[in-house]
């Protein structure tokens, strides 16, 4: 019998045969083959790495966005007897999961992309015992700066990859995604050494189950379009209404409007961004999914992964980018069988003018912006030095982007990551070479000025506290005072290196430019809208379905 039919029957003995992609993708993937898999929503992808996972020794990692997937997933795999769990929660159940590793590792754990380059995680892995025979990357789309939603964290995974080899973990990679672009395709393929006959793209990439519907207006006429929307949402025939905007301010406007004009017709909406505390966000997404609230307002935050599967419709209020994320977003709707959803893209020849003349140019990093972020960074002078920024100071000064592109043009180097101060960390069997270190400095010194008054590297000392956590040595760590410890390659941002940064950023921007003048094409294809859809995202390659 084959490795993966017994787990099959015994946690998911509703299945009773395995579609023949999914067999397939398997045995490559048991065969050490690295795979990207691009099927629809709703087809059956996670069963792929499932019971791969579950026909391997040892723990394989799940890369995923999303704290409400991870969340989700980790539940329903526990429901079905299998060990899973995801390095999220508080901070004191993170530390117990990781100290885990050795005596008792999860089958599958979930983490975030976020999550691969944290240092505590990384000497987890490093000193366990545990084999990591799988990686799986769900949401593949957001690996490529060629895709839509790309987040720059995963565009760290190669070096994540490079740090298993240098530990001895060779794990196959499994890219997982519902829609992927040519381009964005082959970029990966590249990127993770995946041969062109690796590549599975399904054969039913149009949904026949989501209906298109472009609706042009004369003018972007946000009362007319108000006015649309107010017919969609009086008509009983849509349930569960999904409206996207690009906007925050906006998203939460028209939700605040709907509630005010329309509650008499037993329409509740609510909004859902970026900038939305999590708990706030968990508890929208959960009256959307139970229907108390039965109309969302949100942003491309509302997107990867979320599994409510009675979606009936989509609307579009702003543009999206492109076709791949239009068809992306979409694809939200109409997860439940035999469940059919309207998709309502509302546009004017203004829109497409906007985000072509303005919007993608404006949005386009320049020199200056590199320039300043360097600074920002604390890079500036100092060339072969260690420099640190808090972690809530890099995320919310929109800094953590340009650390990554920093980072890929050689500009900087991480190091590591810490909590607190020097002080703050209490073992609970003293340490002779700690105490040592501690005496030799002053009551406030900072992680770096221990490392230099010990005549440590500060690479070894980031080790040393680690271990003592991973041996349970440490009392407690301060959850909230993250630092990131990266050196500067630079006194002040090489010429070279501008052109080279400012260069990518009009690549990309040209690409955008060419994907909304696509997204025109499709709004503009009237009836031959789906066979648009199929050849631009289906197969390039010599690919299988």
């Amino acid at each position: 019998m084959k490795p993966y039919l017994q787990p099959l029957k015994q946690h998911f003995p509703e299945i009773k045969q395995l579609k023949d992609f999914q067999q397939v993708s398997i045995e490559h993937l048991l065969e050490g083959k690295n795979q990207l898999t691009i099927v629809p929503t709703g087809k059956g992808k996670s069963l792929i790495f499932q019971l791969a996972a579950l026909a391997m020794p040892g723990m394989t990692i799940v890369v995923s966005p999303l704290i409400a997937l991870m969340r989700e997933q980790v539940k329903f795999l526990k429901e079905k007897g299998i060990y899973a769990e995801m390095l999220g929660g508080n901070f004191k159940q993170q530390r117990a999961l990781l100290r885990s590793f050795s005596s008792n590792p999860p089958k599958l754990l979930y983490v975030s992309p976020e999550r691969l380059q944290n240092f505590f995680f990384r000497a987890a892995l490093k000193h366990s015992k545990t084999s990591i025979p799988l990686i799986a990357i769900d949401e593949a789309h957001s690996i490529s700066q060629w895709g839509i939603q790309f987040r720059p964290e995963y565009d760290r995974i190669p070096s994540f990859l490079a740090f298993l080899k240098e530990i001895g973990q060779k794990p196959v990679l499994l890219g997982l995604t519902a829609t992927l672009g040519q381009s964005a395709q082959a970029d990966i393929c590249k990127s993770f050494g995946i041969l062109e006959e690796h590549v599975f793209i399904h054969n039913e990439i149009v949904r026949e189950e989501l209906h298109l519907h472009f609706e042009q207006f004369e003018v972007a006429d946000e009362t007319k379009k108000k006015d649309r929307i107010r017919e969609l949402l009086l008509d009983q025939r849509h349930q569960k209404i999904l409206i996207y905007f690009y906007q925050r301010r906006k998203c939460e406007k028209i939700a605040n409007w709907i509630n005010s004009k329309l509650d008499a017709s037993g329409r509740h909406a609510d909004y859902f961004h970026a900038k939305r505390f999590n708990k706030d966000k968990d508890a929208v997404y959960k009256q959307f999914k139970a229907g108390t609230t039965n109309v969302l307002c949100a942003t491309s935050a509302f997107g990867m992964g979320m599994n409510i599967p009675d979606i009936d419709t989509v609307i579009f209020y702003h543009l999206p980018f492109s076709v791949e994320e239009f068809y992306q977003m979409a694809g939200r709707a109409a997860r439940k069988k035999d469940l059919y959803a309207d998709c309502y893209l509302l546009w004017s020849e203004k829109n497409f003018e906007h985000k072509r003349k303005k919007q993608i140019p404006e949005g386009q990093y320049g020199v200056e912006d590199f320039q300043k972020a360097f600074k920002r960074l604390g890079l500036a002078g100092q060339k072969g030095k260690e420099v640190f920024k808090q972690w809530n100071d890099l995320i919310g000064q929109d800094l953590h982007h340009f650390k990554v592109l920093f980072e890929k043009h050689g500009v900087l180097q991480t190091i590591g990551e810490l909590n607190g101060i020097p002080k703050d960390v209490q073992l609970k069997k003293p340490q002779p070479e700690w105490d040592l270190l501690l005496s030799k400095s002053k009551r406030h010194l900072d992680w770096i000025q221990l490392a230099d008054n010990g005549n440590r590297e500060l690479q070894a000392v980031i080790d040393w506290v680690w271990q003592q956590e991973l041996k349970g040595n440490i009392k407690e760590l301060d959850p909230d005072g993250k630092k990131i410890f990266y050196r500067s390659n630079y006194n002040s941002l090489p010429l070279s290196k501008v052109f080279a940064l400012a260069e990518e950023a009009e690549k990309i921007t040209q690409f955008r430019i060419e994907q909304i003048n696509l997204l025109y094409q499709l709004v503009r294809s009237k009836d031959q809208s789906n066979d648009f859809i199929q050849k631009l995202l289906g197969p390039p390659l010599n690919s299988k379905s």
